[in-house]
């Protein structure tokens, strides 16, 4: 188990300390994650490998009289590695974040009227796009959850989004 240890970790630090070779194209963006959950976001590079992605979310859903809401606020600190190759403009990328979600029940049976507040914790890996002659970048990214408490604590594989967004700065 240490010599697997060890592996993985010197693989890590290989992968992270691959030089960059004109990364990405953009400085810094603002859209929409259209996904779960549905999101504005706002995603601004610190180097030509590292950006930063916030975001606010709103999802609501239920039937039968009863709803659930949830209002969230995140992050995502991403690693971005270069894809030219196949396309310029193009990377993937990989990242890790946290959540902070304000639920609301609503005439449920089983919850009754009540609000609470969840803590999660999120992994990240995804495509980027940002096209050369116009000011919009997409991206795609699966965000496999661990949600610490409110609402269904436990793993949820289930987040993700594409993302389009203005490009505000090269």
């Amino acid at each position: 188990m240490k010599k697997f240890f060890t592996v993985l970790c010197l693989g890590l630090f290989a992968l992270l300390s691959e030089p960059a070779h004109g990364q990405v194209n953009y400085k810094s963006a603002i859209g929409a994650r259209l996904g779960y959950p549905f999101a504005l976001s706002y995603k601004h590079f610190l180097s030509d490998q590292n950006a930063l992605e916030v975001y606010g979310s709103y999802r609501r859903w239920g039937s039968l009289g009863y709803y659930f809401t949830a209002i969230g606020v995140g992050a995502t600190f991403q690693i971005h590695k270069d894809l030219s190759s196949v396309a310029e403009g193009l990377n993937w990328f990989f990242g890790f974040g946290g959540d902070v979600y304000m639920f609301r029940y609503s005439d449920d049976l089983y919850f009754g009227n009540a609000s609470t507040t969840g803590f999660a914790v999120h992994g990240s890996l995804g495509l980027d796009y940002g096209f050369a002659d116009t000011p919009v970048n997409i991206s795609v990214d699966w965000q496999p959850t661990y949600s610490l408490s409110g609402y269904n604590p436990g793993f949820d594989p289930g987040y993700g989004a594409l993302a389009v967004r203005y490009i505000l700065g090269r």
